[in-house]
């Protein structure tokens, strides 16, 4: 069975109009059900557990076990959800671990182990690091005091955070940005500087 028919028949179980169900999950209007209901489109994998919970039945309930299951659709069942603090914005001119810039908590969900050690992430903001890392985007970093040539790193130069990849020439550290409008800044004996963190993964809304 399709899942678009299984939400389908669950919602109607259940006793709830698309308006009903798309309100509980958060959706702008009932548009987004009703093309999953008709095969339109899928639901993404990280709504998956909500729609779930949303009609009382289990993931792989919802998910079904046939071969008429959507391609695109992940099992869930070994999913590991990792709440991570969200410490700030990239580019601030004072360190970034105070507690006063906490900006609160995002979820991420994993499918195998997560990065280990401990993790933070930031909002980055300008457009040094496009088209990779845009602004508005969200890093997830390892704290660590050293990256690897070629990791992306945050790094805190003179109290301003900066997020670039790293290479090493010689004796010399460059920090290179993706953006060619940019030029690399080398790290002097001058700089008081700080690696925070190497960049494990990129989160962007759409």
């Amino acid at each position: 069975m399709k899942i678009g028919t299984k939400i389908k028949q669950q919602r109607k179980k259940k006793g709830l109009t698309q308006k009903e169900l798309a309100s509980i999950l958060g959706l702008g209007g009932v548009s987004t059900v009703a093309s999953w209901e008709q095969g339109l489109s899928n639901p993404p994998a990280k709504r998956i557990p909500a729609i779930a919970d949303a009609l009382d039945i289990s993931v792989s309930e919802l998910l079904g076990n046939d071969d008429a299951k959507p391609k695109n659709l992940v099992d869930l069942a070994d999913a590991k959800v990792i709440s991570i603090p969200i410490l700030g914005t990239i580019a601030c001119g004072k360190p970034i671990f105070s507690e006063e810039n906490y900006e609160g908590h995002l979820n991420k969900v994993y499918f195998g182990d997560p990065p280990t050690g401990e993790l933070f992430a930031l909002t980055c903001q300008g457009d040094s690091m496009a088209p990779y890392i845009l602004d508005g985007d969200k890093v997830i970093v390892r704290k660590q005091e050293t990256v690897e040539n070629g990791e992306i790193a945050a790094i805190l130069i003179n109290n301003e955070a900066t997020l670039k990849t790293v290479k090493y020439v010689g004796d010399k550290t460059l920090l290179i940005p993706k953006n060619d409008a940019y030029d690399p800044l080398v790290l002097t004996p001058d700089n008081q500087n700080q690696v925070l963190g190497k960049v494990v993964s990129i989160i962007r809304d759409i």
